[in-house]
């Protein structure tokens, strides 16, 4: 072994041994939420993807810590596990279906996995959460998928308990993960159903397409299970237009052939059938393959399809971050300067790369994708869950530079509007939220003009306003702490936005100073579980430092970046769901 590789195989040993000094519940919580062990959430690629590999488990030590907490209490990590799905406010359920299928794989415990079992219906409920689970599960058994009689009976049950729709849905509609699908499973599970509708189903997938055609008797059913099958199976554009032109059944988006949305007619067809949230994931994907063309006829029926009425957007549960990242990335891409040819524009290349050039006029070929995103984003803004705590949120009304203007994660969104983004949600939201902003004095806060009636716009306006007035401020991590005590306010959780952490405390800096100053507050004001939420907006990794001593601290939360994910964990830590 070289120099080299004993240096790394040595930082390895030294990373485990530290992290095995964290509180194995906390651990085991904080992973579940964030899947980090240490009290930061980072918005970086990795996080940003649904895909995990079977290292995230053990480097974060989390197959030891399961271990530990089994050797106390044997059923509390599917305790934590239970109590975190039911809470609805995970960003993603990969880390906990992770942890269950080490529980139930790894861990060699009868009762504890006939408890999984028992519970596992209620755990896992849609049908890309069980192909991450059998991902997890078969890469535990060694990349084998072998199933014992109580792992056959759990999966026999899942598929028993769902409707003959659902499952058509799972076997001709969803995708595979990391090449396992619902066909995978059912073949390796010999499944039979007493149900005569849902057995039949299940029994199309032995069958050939010849033999399903050649039914003399053919039922709804199965006539639905041939075209379905058939249309999957098509390359050629115009026999799926042909299949969508005779609407014998309704047909979505996930139906078709992937590579057949480059066609406007095949959009066309389809667009009556998708989701508000669909036409909006999709945007990117239509504007990609040139369908946001003003002047194109698909154009306006897409911004047709975005005319929907506030019901429609409060049941499709939409985020405001995530709606205001995709009109920036859309508007990017549409914008057309003079001299260029808007069609080359399209892709964002061409424009990104004249965007520096201050002379040329900008302009947005189409207006009308963007108003009606909008008009989505600012319902949406006063449309968010409640977690009925109270609010004291710090913004830094300062001018950011060129370079640090954008927020790590939200490559098109400016620091100043993600601010303004998160104050102004929880202010049209929540009963009780105080928004200050640093000062150009040390040691002073000054209040800002922003309340539940403030628009997006207003609110903007009033954060060029002040930099005007004031371009730099002194940024103190922990000036709104000693703030609120001295207006002897009662606060639940602080939210203070900074473009640097390390700025404020130094490039080694430790939270220390910050949960001391926590300790006085909740102190002083009787409050035991008051948190602090620090936003460090531009940076790319953590500035906190922790060791032994304060690596088990709760209530200091540091994220790095932000994103819709973000927006999920913040709304955890305040009701309190890891600490």
């Amino acid at each position: 072994m070289s120099e080299n590789q004993n240096v790394e195989v040595a930082e390895i040993k030294e990373e485990v041994k530290e992290e095995l000094k964290v509180d194995s519940t906390l651990a085991l919580n904080r992973y579940i939420f964030m899947r980090e062990v240490n009290s930061y959430f980072v918005n970086n690629e990795e996080q940003s993807k649904n895909k995990m590999k079977l290292w995230s488990l053990t480097s974060y030590n989390i197959d030891n810590h399961i271990k530990k907490l089994t050797e106390t209490d044997l059923l509390t990590p599917l305790n934590l596990i239970k109590k975190a799905v039911q809470s609805k406010s995970l960003y993603s359920s990969n880390e906990a279906l992770w942890c269950l299928a080490y529980c139930l794989s790894q861990l060699k415990n009868d009762d504890l996995r006939k408890e999984i079992r028992k519970n596992f219906n209620e755990l896992v409920t849609t049908s890309d959460q069980l192909l991450i689970f059998m991902h997890a599960f078969q890469l535990m058994k060694g990349g084998k998928m072998n199933f014992g009689r109580g792992m056959r009976s759990m999966l026999g049950k899942w598929y028993s308990d769902k409707t003959s729709d659902q499952l058509f849905d799972f076997l001709y509609s969803t995708r595979k993960y990391e090449r396992i699908s619902h066909k995978n499973i059912i073949y390796k599970l010999h499944l039979k159903i007493d149900d005569k509708e849902k057995n039949k189903v299940i029994q199309s997938i032995y069958k050939n397409q010849d033999t399903l055609e050649k039914d003399p008797e053919p039922t709804v059913l199965d006539k639905m299970i041939v075209k379905h099958r058939f249309l999957k199976s098509r390359r050629d554009t115009k026999e799926v237009v042909e299949i969508l032109k005779a609407k014998e059944f309704s047909y979505k988006i996930h139906h078709i052939p992937p590579l057949s949305l480059k066609n406007q007619e095949v959009v066309d067809l389809i667009l009556p059938n998708m989701t508000l949230t669909e036409v909006i994931d999709n945007l990117i994907t239509f504007c990609s393959y040139k369908m946001l063309k003003v002047h194109e006829p698909i154009s306006r029926k897409i911004c047709n399809a975005l005319q929907v009425n506030n019901k429609t957007i409060n049941e499709a549960k939409l985020h405001p971050i995530h709606i205001f990242a995709i009109m920036k990335e859309l508007e990017k891409r549409l914008t057309v300067h003079h001299h260029e040819n808007p069609h080359k524009n399209e892709n964002g290349n061409t424009a990104a790369a004249a965007s520096d050039d201050k002379s040329l006029d900008k302009k947005v070929s189409n207006q009308y994708i963007i108003k009606k995103l909008f008009h989505i984003f600012n319902h949406t803004l006063n449309e968010q869950p409640k977690t009925g705590c109270r609010y004291f949120i710090t913004v830094d009304f300062r001018h950011f530079s060129k370079r640090q203007s954008k927020v790590f994660g939200m490559r098109n969104v400016l620091c100043s509007e993600l601010q303004a983004i998160v104050a102004l949600t929880l202010l049209k939201n929540e009963k009780e939220v105080t928004v200050m902003s640093f000062s150009e004095t040390n040691n002073k806060l000054k209040p800002v003009e922003w309340n539940s009636e403030t628009s997006f716009e207003k609110a903007l306006e009033l954060y060029e306003k002040e930099i005007k007035e004031n371009a730099k401020t002194k940024e103190i991590i922990t000036l709104p702490l000693k703030k609120a005590i001295e207006d002897k306010k009662k606060v639940d959780v602080f939210i203070t936005f900074v473009s640097s952490l390390g700025r404020c405390m130094g490039k080694n800096g430790k939270p220390d100073q910050i949960f001391a100053e926590l300790q006085n507050y909740r102190k002083v004001m009787n409050l035991k579980m008051t948190k602090y939420v620090i936003i460090n907006m531009t940076r790319k990794t953590p500035d906190m430092k922790y060791d032994e001593k304060n690596i088990n601290n709760k209530g200091v939360l540091e994220i790095v970046g932000f994103s819709e994910k973000s927006a999920k964990v913040l709304e955890a830590y305040a009701k309190n769901c890891f600490a």
